[in-house]
């Protein structure tokens, strides 16, 4: 899988860059992991600071989620949209 890469740079008064890169998809447990670079920079193009952040994100397919949901008490579980993004309503009792 080819990375994913974002950026946006920003100009005056606050000079910044951001960068995202999805490193990959581990399939087996369904895990995405993204990390998030912001560099900030004064007017003359000097670096005054950097802050990288780790993210991991799990995927579910949908018919996990319902199980998940009602393995832990959830009822009248339904689920609005399709494959490609979805949202789930359920009862907690």
């Amino acid at each position: 899988m080819n990375p994913d890469r974002h950026r946006v740079s920003i100009a005056d008064p606050a000079e910044w860059w951001y960068e995202s890169d999805v490193t990959g998809q581990d399939v087996t447990p369904q895990v995405s992991l993204t990390y998030n670079r912001v560099e900030t920079y004064d007017a003359a193009g000097r670096l005054l600071g950097t802050e990288i952040r780790k993210l991991r994100t799990r995927w579910w397919h949908r018919d996990e989620f319902v199980t998940a949901l009602r393995d832990i008490g959830f009822t009248d579980v339904k689920l609005l949209g399709d494959e490609l993004g979805w949202v789930a309503l359920a009862i907690r009792p």
